[in-house]
């Protein structure tokens, strides 16, 4: 079978940066019919290598072939007439636009003519119904969750029967409902001859979904390998280049008679969550679990601050703890690592600087005075110990990785003394050798005496990082277990169920 897309000798340069540099020889055939996974650290030159195909970018050199023939497109609108199509990673809709006018939008005179505002809709029903059919045409964007704005976007990449489609790191926002659709959306086109590209940092995606799997590492194409040959641990290798162990380290046990340095009592959200009760000390990770709405989310908002309590108390370091906002949470040295960096933990377009510095003005200023003198030291320092891979401090977020952004999202608390770290979903969208780093981090920041609560969705990093861990099923705690008892994955999920 001739395959349909070929890759050959890729390059990409930025100033100052090489994000693919493949060797002159190394090819990368991917056939019809074919789901492909794509996978490597965060860095390694994955979403680089789908804007390239994609048309959001030209190559530095190389050559691209679709269908046997040269394929070099100049922008999104070419790639599309070629057949192309993408789901990003980051956020792809115009959220003051209805979704089906997002469905068309930039598509020429799909969406220009007073006529089409009625196909439009017509056709956005139709693609919807396959993929998210309580998903209106007429609703606004930007009223969307994120997992519904991302099916939107795949029911649009579909709806527009591609010839090759790319999937960039979708899942990392889905639950358990909306990853199996996502699966069978892909399967389907595969099934209709579509040569599919999907970039997961979930290695057991890839084992389940994908056909064969190519490993990018450090800008170059290491290997192809038939999913069959290709195990979480061989992958892992592969894609830092020596083997992945102790991924998790945890801390070493706390004195169980060490006073907690933080307590919560029979708090209570309406429709969220009701009488939960814990308490964690210093050097400990209490970890919290459960099923998508559980309560995990919003009571981690809770304790710094950001969803206000209807009932319950708080003590931190012995005095009575009741937050009327993040700013107040903050000043107690409370610190909060949100699930959705983009969202809700970065200024994108602000420099690293800007960035880190943010929560800990209040302490940096004086006479409510922010100079900045001395501060872009520091920062420096905290980019090379976090080893953020970026070109200094006044690079943006928007240039880095996912995993080096979560690197700066957890060094805006390193410029301050913080007490209890409140992490939510703390590795998510990050790969493999980030992961270990991030833990790492964590681990440190445990031994050097702060109180951490982690809210995690993957039972691995939970059961791996946690001293303690606490399941909550219907927004009530169900099961309480220590790290030395063992836990085991499926005896947690027999008490979120």
């Amino acid at each position: 079978m001739c395959p349909l897309l070929r890759l050959t000798g890729l390059r990409k340069e930025y100033p100052g940066v090489v994000a693919l540099k493949w060797r002159a020889d190394a090819l990368l055939e991917i056939q019809p019919a074919e789901i492909h996974g794509i996978v490597g650290e965060n860095g390694a030159g994955k979403s680089t290598l789908f804007s390239v195909v994609a048309g959001m970018q030209t190559l530095s050199g190389g050559l691209l072939q679709l269908g046997g023939e040269e394929y070099s497109p100049r922008s999104v609108a070419a790639a599309r007439k070629s057949g192309v199509e993408i789901v990003t990673q980051e956020p792809g809709l115009v959220g003051a636009l209805t979704v089906a006018e997002n469905f068309f939008l930039g598509r020429g005179a799909d969406y220009t003519t007073a006529e089409n505002g009625r196909n439009r809709r017509r056709g956005a029903e139709v693609a919807l119904a396959a993929v998210a059919p309580h998903i209106r045409p007429q609703t606004l964007a930007g009223t969307l969750s994120l997992q519904e704005q991302k099916l939107v976007e795949l029911a649009r990449a579909v709806y527009f029967a591609p010839r090759v489609l790319l999937v960039d790191e979708m899942s990392a926002v889905l639950d358990q409902a909306g990853l199996q659709t996502l699966f069978e959306v892909l399967r389907a086109q595969r099934n209709l001859g579509v040569a599919v590209l999907y970039i997961s940092h979930y290695l057991e995606e890839v084992g389940e979904l994908c056909n064969r799997v190519s490993v990018l590492r450090d800008g170059q194409l290491v290997t192809t390998l038939p999913i069959d040959e290709a195990s979480a641990e061989r992958l892992s290798t592969l894609m830092v280049g020596r083997p992945v162990s102790d991924l998790y380290q945890a801390p070493a046990p706390c004195d169980n008679a060490q006073r907690p340095l933080f307590e919560a009592h029979e708090l209570a959200i309406d429709g969220a969550f009701k009488d939960v009760s814990l308490d964690v000390a210093r050097g400990e990770i209490l970890g919290i679990g459960g099923l998508i709405g559980c309560g995990s989310a919003t009571l981690a908002r809770a304790l710094f601050g950001q969803d206000r309590l209807n009932s319950g108390h708080m003590t931190l370091a012995g005095r009575a703890y009741a937050p009327k906002g993040p700013r107040a949470a903050i000043a107690r040295r409370v610190a909060y690592v949100p699930p959705d960096r983009e969202r809700e933990g970065l200024l994108l377009r602000s420099s690293i600087g800007d960035n880190v510095t943010l929560p800990s003005l209040p302490q940096l200023s004086h006479a409510g005075i922010y100079s900045g003198r001395g501060e872009k030291r520091r920062v420096s320092q905290l980019i090379d110990r976090l080893a953020v891979r970026c070109q200094g401090v006044d690079d943006v977020p928007l240039n880095l990785s996912g995993g080096n952004r979560q690197k700066i999202v957890l060094a805006k608390w390193l410029l301050m003394p913080v007490d209890l770290f409140i992490l939510h979903n703390p590795t998510r969208g990050v790969d493999v050798g980030a992961k270990a780093e991030l833990y790492a981090l964590i681990r440190r920041l445990a031994e050097q005496g702060s109180a951490i609560v982690l809210v995690a969705d993957e039972l691995p990093e939970l059961i791996g990082m946690s001293s303690r861990i606490m399941i909550l099923r219907r927004g009530q705690i169900s099961h309480e277990v220590k790290r030395e008892q063992c836990p085991t994955e499926h005896g947690l999920i027999t008490h979120m169920v």
